[in-house]
């Protein structure tokens, strides 16, 4: 692999001052490797109709987008390690000796190696990155007919790694796979699992999501900071986890709670602390036809079954309200300004998730936290193609959400939560 760093910083907003920082330590600190910085104004030639699917991107401000494919072309064009600005630099990665690699991927585990990519490298054209490029530049021709922001592609995680997997010869929607020997023995890419050793050792992940706002009204892509003054979101942000919710709910003062997608209540009773004061759990319990409000498939049947299941748990429960009900119309039984904290876990299209994001966040309380399950871009077995990213993006940018009051668990968990602090 040949000895080159690559880091982005596309669009018109300044670097933010903590992340200009990190990638002049990591440039300086391999003066034996060549370091390429790529932004607005230096791109390498572009094949195909990349051009006009950058110039797309842009026009909606979405220049994640940008990155994440540009990522994938200039490793494959140059050769070298790409990685992401919001990584902070503990040694000098020189010891791990890459250029005698074809390849590096760190790894997640969860129920079995999954792949991000926000750090990865493969030596020039080789054929896994070249797949990837390839699928980009067939993409890219279709750029002329997204006519809306809903039809804009991702090229994020998902593309990378379910991509990559099928290349190699695995089921791409297959979690519970562990697929580095096959990596190292096949097609010479060193792996190394992302938490255990790359996070001890060589690179800290910040997961600053700066790329997630996508305006200039937002602080942080100033090089700012808001100040937010408040222990309990300080506790949230140590939660990794969506099933150490609650260790957060558990410092809170009486706090009223409710879960939009209950199911049958698995969560919900996590969130059940003893020193909740009153807790909601809203779920429609009902096949609309509409595979993203239930993406189980369950029947009927079985839907009325978890209803009834989580009404015999709480019926007698006077902490606890339970609402069969559409996410949106159970909204308007309550108050602006009832909820210390709001989980959803319901329609996963990107429509459906925005619209409850939107109904619910009025709900909350100053100070208190709206969040979600399934940030990740996926696709389930029964085809459906989860929005929570992009709908949560997009709540950001028009509400002016800047990285302070934002928090996502997927640096250590692949159905990743999103939290949003309200002022």
């Amino acid at each position: 692999m040949e000895k080159i760093i690559h880091q982005i910083w596309v669009g018109p907003y300044a670097m933010p001052q903590n992340e200009s920082a990190w990638t002049n330590t990591i440039r300086n600190a391999h003066p034996d490797y060549e370091y390429m910085f790529w932004d607005s104004k230096n791109l390498p030639p572009l094949e195909g109709n990349l051009k006009s699917m950058f110039d797309k991107f842009a026009s909606y401000g979405e220049w994640i987008r940008i990155a994440d494919a540009l990522r994938y072309y200039i490793v494959c064009k140059y050769g070298g390690l790409y990685i992401d600005s919001d990584y902070e630099l503990i040694n000098p990665i020189t010891e791990l000796n890459l250029e005698s690699y074809r390849g590096f991927l760190p790894l997640h585990f969860s129920e079995g190696e999954t792949i991000c990519n926000s750090m990865f490298g493969f030596e020039k054209g080789h054929p896994i990155i070249q797949d990837r490029v390839d699928a980009l530049l067939a993409t890219a021709e279709d750029a002329d007919k997204w006519d809306s922001f809903e039809k804009l592609p991702w090229f994020g995680p998902h593309f990378f790694g379910q991509g990559l997997k099928k290349f190699i010869g695995y089921d791409a929607n297959e979690l519970d796979v562990v697929i580095s020997p096959a990596l190292e023995s096949e097609w010479g890419v060193k792996t190394m699992h992302s938490r255990e050793e790359l996070k001890a050792n060589w690179m800290y992940h910040h997961l600053s999501f700066n790329w997630g706002a996508g305006t200039d009204k937002l602080k942080v892509l100033e090089g700012g900071i808001e100040n937010i003054n408040s222990p309990y979101w300080n506790t949230l942000k140590t939660v990794t986890n969506k099933d150490h919710l609650n260790k957060y709910l558990e410092c809170l003062q009486s706090p009223t709670i409710c879960e939009v997608g209950v199911r049958v209540a698995d969560n919900f009773k996590s969130m059940l602390t003893p020193n909740v004061e009153k807790a909601v759990a809203v779920d429609i319990w009902t096949d609309t036809g509409n595979s993203a409000q239930n993406d189980w498939l369950s029947p009927q049947k079985e839907l009325d079954n978890q209803y009834c299941h989580v009404f015999r748990m709480y019926f007698n429960n006077p902490k606890v309200k339970i609402i069969r009900e559409f996410s949106a119309k159970a909204a308007e039984f309550f108050e602006d300004e009832t909820f210390d904290f709001v989980y959803i876990d319901a329609d996963h299209s990107y429509e459906g998730c925005l619209e409850d994001i939107k109904s619910w966040y009025p709900k909350v309380k100053s100070g208190g936290v709206i969040g979600g399950h399934d940030y990740v871009e996926h696709v389930n077995g029964f085809g459906v193609k989860f929005g929570v990213l992009e709908a949560v993006a997009k709540f950001r940018r028009d509400n002016n959400i800047s990285d302070s009051r934002f928090h996502a668990t997927n640096q250590e968990e692949h159905f990743a939560s999103w939290f949003i602090y309200k002022k």
